[in-house]
């Protein structure tokens, strides 16, 4: 799975990110374990070492990492904007 494309697989969890601000543990379980499957049945092997080297090797990121990055990107800059206009965090 592109890099590229990962926007469009990620929106809904995107747009529960921004309304509720927090996905469980679970939830993003789920949405690693989807790209893990894929590279699993894509190379056929259960080994998770190879699985991940593998997504390091094609620069894939789970989707836990990137919605972690994405959260704490807009939470920076959600409080620089307040920090800006003069309002306390």
């Amino acid at each position: 799975m592109p890099q590229r494309k990962q926007p469009y697989n990620l929106f809904a969890a995107n747009a529960c990110l921004l309304y509720y601000m927090v996905l469980n543990k679970s939830d993003l379980r789920s949405l690693d374990f989807v790209v893990d499957q894929l590279f699993v049945k894509l190379f056929k092997t259960t080994n998770i070492q190879i699985v991940r080297e593998c997504q390091k090797n094609f620069g894939l990121e789970l989707p836990s990492v990137i919605l972690d990055k994405r959260c704490s990107k807009f939470i920076s800059k959600y409080n620089a904007c307040l920090m800006c206009h003069g309002l306390n965090v």
